[in-house]
């Protein structure tokens, strides 16, 4: 029984692999583009030695004025939360769009994002969605994504992204793994509640809850994403906590509420004092 499990996860990895080379043929600028953004990616390595930053979700918990407490900080922002610039001073360091849906959804304000941020870092695999602007920008970071293939793989954690991202089932697990090649040594997390109004389990159950999925600034209709798998997002979370304790690096949870629990909680009123009496 073990053996022919062994064979059918080979013919699997095989049979994928092959499928990724041939649609990567098929895309010779994406290849051209790799190996452009390959060496600039490089020049990131340990920028914010021994730093801090926060990695900023778009969960409900978020407020405005939490925001403002941080906007003298190193900040990481993902997809839609360029829409609650109208209500706050604070902007980005950098900024993260990962999922080809929203990718999709609002490539027309790319080239916005990308003004109020330092750096843009977005999926290589999405490079026919960019304008000529946006690639040639010299913020504009494009990565790739190795990606989650179900239970076929054990989680990964990049430690060379100017080769590789590795999936989470979330953009802040991408974030995470920039801001450890940057050299971030203590990340905390905000506003990454990991409690979704319909979700998938891992055994393809959808749930419904009732409850609110993003600030309603958002605007997000969850029709058109992708439904979270919370459980799949719990088990990145915790490999990522897991593997930078192992590094030294400290994994802190910041949000206000929300149902992540695999990674320790601290309050961020106590995180801004204690900067402030440094």
């Amino acid at each position: 029984m073990k053996s022919q499990a062994k064979n059918t996860l080979k013919k699997y990895k095989i049979t994928w692999i092959i499928y990724r080379i041939i649609r990567r043929l098929k895309d010779f600028r994406y290849i051209i583009l790799r190996l452009k953004y390959r060496k600039k990616m490089t020049a990131l390595k340990n920028i914010h030695l021994n730093e801090r930053c926060f990695v900023i979700g778009n969960g409900p918990s978020l407020n405005i004025n939490d925001l403002e407490k941080i906007k003298n900080e190193y900040t990481f922002a993902c997809n839609r939360i360029y829409k609650l610039y109208y209500k706050t001073n604070w902007r980005p360091t950098y900024y993260c769009i990962q999922d080809e849906k929203v990718i999709y959804d609002i490539k027309e304000d790319i080239d916005y994002i990308l003004i109020n941020s330092k750096k843009l870092f977005l999926r290589l695999s999405s490079c026919n969605q960019y304008s000529n602007e946006t690639l040639n920008n010299p913020n504009t970071y494009l990565f790739h994504v190795d990606a989650y293939m179900g239970d076929f793989i054990k989680n990964k954690f990049s430690s060379k992204i100017d080769k590789r991202i590795f999936e989470g089932n979330s953009v802040l697990y991408s974030a995470i793994q920039i801001a450890y090649y940057m050299g971030f040594t203590k990340i905390y997390l905000l506003g990454v509640d990991n409690n979704y109004s319909i979700t998938k389990q891992k055994d393809g159950q959808i749930i419904k809850n009732d409850i609110k999925n993003y600030p309603e600034e958002l605007d997000i209709d969850m029709t058109k994403m992708n439904i979270p798998n919370v459980d799949r997002n719990e088990e990145s979370f915790l490999f990522a906590y897991q593997y930078l304790k192992a590094k030294g690096i400290d994994l802190l949870n910041a949000t206000r509420g929300g149902k992540l629990e695999v990674v320790p909680r601290i309050n961020l009123d106590e995180v801004v004092t204690f900067k402030e009496t440094l």
